[in-house]
């Protein structure tokens, strides 16, 4: 009786695994061809701005893709071999292209720490000096109202609860 419980949580352990593996396989394919795509349309865009769908991808932004892509290309691979050496671990022939695909397309598509924005945002400023700054004139049609201050109320009170026998006496 015990065995067919067995049986059936190992049959449901490999269908979840297969199906993990289905959908990671097709992560790994959509990334891969939407990362050599965008390189193409990089490579269009490497010495001038490509306009794309209301979008401009400029000659920076390409280079920076591809350059990403290329260093995470000799990196990853680089730091698996050191790895693999150092523990002793045996590599398979047939993980190497998985390998470099992916490690291309893992740095092609990841986020950049761009620490330039900084210096592109001050560049882009413009420094005002004291003499050009002119001061705010009224539009010669507007009429100003003032309002009168009220005069300060009194603090409030609580009431007690012998309030009204006080003011009797």
């Amino acid at each position: 009786m015990q065995t067919g419980k067995s049986n059936e949580f190992a049959f449901t352990l490999a269908l979840i695994g297969a199906a993990l593996y289905v959908i990671a396989a097709l992560i790994f394919t959509f990334a891969l061809f939407a990362s050599l795509c965008l390189t193409v349309l990089c490579l269009f865009a490497w010495n001038k701005p490509l306009r794309l769908f209301g979008n401009v991808l400029t000659p920076e932004e390409a280079r920076e893709f591809v350059g990403r892509g290329l260093l995470a290309l000799v990196l990853i691979p680089s730091f698996v071999l050191f790895a693999s050496i150092v523990l002793q671990i045996p590599m398979s022939d047939e993980v190497w292209p998985y390998l470099i695909f992916g490690s291309y397309t893992v740095g092609s598509l990841s986020l950049a720490f761009d620490e330039s924005n900084d210096d592109d945002d001050l560049s882009q400023l413009q420094v005002l000096k004291g003499s050009d700054i002119e001061p705010a004139q009224p539009a010669p049609d507007t009429e100003y109202q003032i309002t009168p201050e009220k005069p300060a109320s009194p603090p409030f009170r609580f009431a007690t609860w012998d309030d009204e026998e006080e003011l009797r006496k």
